[in-house]
């Protein structure tokens, strides 16, 4: 953001990988994505789109930096604090269900779930279906709240998916094998622990089942 303030006078051009040409000017990288740019004047801003270059001005970096630092840091910033406003908003529509769920669950480990799920970048605004689904599997005492993410996280599974699908409607999903996921499961099962050469295999391969997603364009689902 300094540098995007030190350049107000000038605007950036972003190479996301499909650049015909090059223009002339500062070379930098993007804070928010970490592509190469360049800070370039405004009499290039023609050429460098022509080229295939995403332009912006310093502004809009700033602020794109900016909402990506919130984005990625949001559940560092999830207090105790901003969870009862959260709640304390949510009863102004359903207090029953408020009530409810804070009589089974402490504030703590409501916290807790919102910020694991912060952590997955997945949305918390739907807070009724959030709380719904703690209700529904909520028990006095609970403490083990992973438990309660995974039910969170089913019960919030439109919202999750809707964002990977393209304009056909399919979701093209990279997938275990059933041998590989059983192996996996039991591992969790006993300590995470996995036979080395089978760990190096799994990464691998995985990498390279991502390129080849990644290169036909679909997301790494």
């Amino acid at each position: 953001i300094g540098e995007s303030v030190l350049y107000v006078d000038k605007l950036l051009a972003i190479d996301s990988g499909d650049v015909t040409g090059q223009v002339t000017g500062i070379d930098f990288v993007d804070p928010a994505f970490s592509l190469p740019s360049i800070w370039i004047d405004d009499d290039q801003k023609d050429h460098a789109q022509v080229y295939g270059y995403t332009v912006v001005d310093a502004s809009t970096v700033a602020a794109t930096f900016l909402n990506h630092l919130l984005h990625t840091h949001a559940s560092e910033l999830l207090g105790r604090k901003e969870v009862q406003d959260l709640l304390d908003k949510m009863s102004e529509t359903d207090k029953q269900l408020v009530d409810e769920v804070t009589k089974l669950l402490s504030l703590t480990t409501i916290q807790n779930v919102l910020k694991a799920l912060l952590d997955e970048e997945v949305s918390i605004r739907d807070m009724r279906s959030i709380l719904e689904a703690l209700l529904e599997h909520a028990a006095p005492q609970q403490t083990n709240w992973h438990e309660l993410v995974a039910v969170v996280r089913i019960a919030l599974r439109n919202a999750i998916t809707q964002q990977w699908f393209d304009s056909s409607k399919e979701m093209h999903v990279i997938c275990l094998n059933p041998d590989l996921e059983r192996v996996l499961l039991q591992a969790v099962g006993n300590g995470g622990a996995l036979e080395p050469n089978l760990a190096i295999n799994v990464i691998n391969q995985t990498r390279t089942v991502l390129e080849t997603h990644e290169l036909n364009g679909y997301p790494p689902v």
